[in-house]
């Protein structure tokens, strides 16, 4: 299942959107890495650490990735027939990346883009298991752990990755805040699974810069192996595209905290910089929705939200512009219609969350496909 905002609450991104001033330094002290195999490329990344993780390098060429794992998995993972597989190119690009007041870089329309277009699709220069064990002097500040996972790429692919930005300060090393920074989350199994969960760095999309009420979404799809950002409303030309790093359905002083103490910047979208009365309103409107989505996840052992409830909740999900959670809701809220002996309008809702899903993580959506399997 392609893991995007449409279906996890938590921040999938951070403050990325301006370009390192250094480059990344070389690894020839520091790191005790050992080379496995030859092909495909896997590196043992601390021979004192035998238990620990090795580092897998894919496809060969101008534009490697490495994924850092345990190493039963990345002998699988090289096996897959995917990097045997170019991603289609997009014809008529829809962005540039431009500096924009107050935030640094970041993605803005030049031309019109429709809701559900394809912006960006593109594999992960740097994908890591999320957490992995290291010894302690293989630590985020000193960057050894990272130094010798990057060390095997491609000039190209380290280039991407050293202009984008280190917002965790001189007190973390160059490369290691650099993708602290930039980690999207992302899966490695086509259907969800806690245990499998990767952190990824993207050149195109880990630039996205963050929004409360966000015109795109960011999902992974597992057949490709690559991360894509579809515009999940209308964009307008001169617009800029936003994804979200943090829990767009927390009130509004919680979600600026969160991002302050995790991404290091203060938002400044509609959303947080309105008036009182209208973020009292709108906070209101988010903690409602928050606590629908939990009832209708909890299915039976929850009380069971009347119609009229439902369609209020739908109307509060598109005053908030949350295209998510108003995807989630007609998703979830579909069984409960239909529970209700209102089958037709259940079958409905149905269809529009099919669109919706469609839209927002394309054909390869694990809900996408179930949706699909129920309605035909």
């Amino acid at each position: 299942m392609q893991r995007g905002f449409l279906n996890r609450s938590s921040a999938t991104s951070a403050n990325n959107h301006a370009s390192a001033s250094e480059t990344i330094p070389s690894s020839q002290s520091g790191p005790r890495t050992r080379i496995i195999s030859e092909n495909p490329r896997i590196v043992q990344s601390d021979y004192d650490f035998p238990e620990g993780p090795y580092y897998l390098y894919v496809p060969h060429g101008e534009n490697t990735s490495v994924i850092v794992d345990y190493l039963k998995s990345l002998i699988a993972i090289s096996k897959w027939e995917v990097w045997n597989t170019d991603l289609p190119v997009i014809r008529n690009p829809a962005y540039e990346l431009r500096t924009i007041e107050g935030k640094g870089m970041g993605m803005v329309a030049t031309r019109r883009i429709a809701a559900g277009e394809l912006l960006v699709n593109e594999r992960p220069v740097y994908s890591q298991r999320t957490p992995l064990p290291r010894l302690s002097d293989y630590t985020d500040r000193n960057g050894h752990f990272y130094l010798g996972a990057v060390d095997g790429l491609s000039m190209k692919s380290k280039d991407k990755i050293s202009s984008l930005k280190n917002s965790y300060g001189p007190d973390y090393h160059q490369l290691g805040g650099i993708l602290k920074t930039n980690f999207l989350i992302h899966d490695i199994t086509e259907i969800p699974d806690d245990a499998h969960v990767f952190s990824g760095v993207f050149p195109v999309i880990s630039r996205a810069n963050h929004d409360c009420s966000p015109n795109a979404n960011y999902f992974f799809s597992f057949s490709t192996f690559s991360g894509g950002l579809r515009a999940i409303t209308d964009i307008e030309i001169g617009e800029e595209i936003t994804i979200m790093y943090t829990n767009l359905l927390e009130p509004r002083a919680l979600r600026k905290a969160s991002l302050e103490a995790n991404y290091f910047f203060t938002c400044s979208c509609k959303a947080c910089t309105a008036d009182a009365v209208t973020a009292r309103a709108s906070d209101a409107r988010r903690v409602q929705l928050s606590q629908m989505i939990r009832r209708l996840e909890n299915g039976p052992r929850s009380s069971s939200p009347s119609l009229r409830e439902l369609q209020d909740m739908l109307q509060a999900a598109d005053t908030e512009g949350l295209g998510a959670t108003y995807a989630q809701l007609l998703f979830y809220g579909s069984g409960r219609v239909m529970a209700l002996g209102k089958t037709q309008l259940g079958m409905e809702w149905l269809q529009k969350a099919k669109k919706l899903y469609l839209n927002s993580e394309g054909e390869h959506s694990s809900i996408y496909k179930l949706i699909c399997n129920i309605v035909h």
